[in-house]
């Protein structure tokens, strides 16, 4: 296996694309109910009346594959005629954690 030769860092910039900001937004968004637990990937409210974006349902597999491939169109991934799952992302970081 190939190492990095540089380990990724992030570095906390307080701007609205540092991933803990994009985080507690989501978290705002969420059903009353769910803000602290529950499952991570809700459906969707397309026409939100309130501050609450997401349904108290949670997204399917099928729903997970659609928005995977939709994320890669067009992406050196895609060009590289990789397949992605919906088990991607998590296989990716476990396979970084073990290399630290």
């Amino acid at each position: 296996m190939k190492r990095r030769s540089q380990l990724p860092k992030m570095f906390a910039t307080n701007d609205s694309t540092f991933p803990v900001a994009i985080f507690k937004a989501y978290l705002s968004h969420r059903p009353a109910d769910l803000k602290n637990s529950g499952p991570f990937y809700l459906a969707v409210n397309h026409k939100p009346k309130t501050d609450v974006w997401y349904k108290m349902q949670k997204i399917g597999a099928k729903r997970i594959g659609e928005n995977m491939k939709r994320i890669v169109r067009g992406t050196p991934v895609e060009l590289a005629g990789k397949r992605l799952t919906n088990h991607s992302p998590r296989k990716t970081v476990v396979k970084a954690e073990r290399v630290n």
